[in-house]
């Protein structure tokens, strides 16, 4: 089934496995390309690790834009798995950093650790649930769940740094949730 084949096709690749969905519908809750990189780029620096990108086939070009800059390993699952896939990936991963948008909520409902900028949606509405790894910005229109935004000042404000003490806390926690690997 669709977990035999995300393990046997993750297997051969270095943990931590980061999930990534650096897509969105709504322009308003798409991070930047240049922060999902630069997050990732620290985090496979400090932990190693291999990005695994998910997405509908529409944020194919966004992803392949965060990817071309990782300079460790990285798999395209963008628009190429089923949903029963996509559930097993987003179970195997270690962590899931992404937008406010499905595939993060279908990996927390996994109980799959999250790290996710929250641009004009708000956390405590939003999710993730259960979780810490929400991170707001704190430009005066943040959640404000309007669609179109001529500034987009939050996405400068929300930096790949500010998200970073949140991916270090599930990265320094992770193997102690795989006792038996």
């Amino acid at each position: 089934g669709a977990t035999e084949w995300a393990q046997q096709t993750l297997s051969p690749y270095p943990k931590p496995w980061y999930a990534v969905g650096a897509g969105s519908r709504w322009l308003t809750k798409r991070w930047p390309p240049e922060s999902f990189a630069q997050l990732l780029k620290r985090a496979q620096e400090s932990r190693g690790g291999t990005a695994l990108f998910v997405g509908t086939p529409d944020e194919a070009e966004i992803s392949a834009q965060v990817q071309k800059t990782l300079t460790g390993p990285s798999l395209d699952f963008v628009g190429k798995t089923s949903l029963a896939q996509l559930s097993a990936l987003l179970k195997c991963a270690d962590v899931m950093i992404a937008n406010d948008t499905g595939p993060l909520h279908l990996a927390v409902g996994l109980g799959t650790p999250c790290v996710a900028p929250y641009t004009c949606t708000k956390v405590v509405k939003h999710g993730p649930y259960g979780q810490s790894g929400g991170v707001e910005t704190s430009v005066p229109c943040k959640g404000s769940y309007i669609r179109q935004c001529d500034r987009l000042d939050c996405m400068k404000e929300l930096t790949a740094e500010k998200l970073w003490p949140a991916l270090q806390s599930v990265l320094e926690t992770w193997p102690s949730r795989y006792p038996l690997l």
